[in-house]
């Protein structure tokens, strides 16, 4: 192998009943949704944050849909604000068979405190608030995010998607901060 030019396009082996490989082409986009407004590549990473308190029952369905989301650049932080019915080791488990970062208070500490507690993880640079025991359409960050990088929205995102009315809000960080009383 020379130094000599651009390195080769990266391809498979050959396989014998369809002949020599070729480099891979790149499929094209499906067209979205009519109404439904995509986010252009890259977006920004959006930091997905919720909180947990005793929804055992729940809380496996609202974290596998948060992390289904169709937003290409998310990160999903869910905490539990000292949950007694189970809700924590759901969590856990999620946290091992996902890879979701999972915040587990042992004492209550208020949903405000809770987030701010997720929002210093966030790498993020939107932060983005799933309403407690809401289970997000796949859609609802690319909509909620769309208009905010479009100008058009601010702060908390309403939309209607698959019969669902549902917020998000998108607050900065200094509004967490301020919520949390630091």
């Amino acid at each position: 192998m020379t130094s000599d030019g651009p390195p080769e396009p990266a391809v498979g082996p050959a396989h014998p009943d369809l002949g020599p490989a070729t480099p891979a082409q790149a499929e094209p986009e499906p067209e979205p949704e009519p109404g439904l407004e995509r986010v252009l590549e890259p977006g920004p990473v959006v930091s997905l944050l919720s909180v947990i308190q005793d929804d055992v029952d729940g809380v496996r369905d609202q974290v596998m849909a948060m992390v289904r989301s169709n937003y290409p650049a998310l990160e999903v932080i869910v905490v539990d604000d000292a949950s007694g019915d189970g809700s924590a080791d759901v969590l856990f488990e999620l946290a091992l068979e996902l890879g979701i970062t999972v915040v587990l208070h042992e004492v209550r500490r208020g949903r405000a405190r809770c987030l701010r507690a997720a929002a210093d993880r966030a790498s993020g640079e939107v932060l983005a608030v799933a309403d407690p025991g809401m289970v997000l359409p796949d859609d609802a960050v690319d909509s909620a995010v769309g208009p905010l990088l479009a100008g058009r929205a601010r702060g908390t995102v309403r939309w209607r998607s698959h019969g669902v009315t549902a917020h998000l809000a998108v607050p900065g960080r200094a509004a967490l901060r301020r919520a949390a009383g630091g």
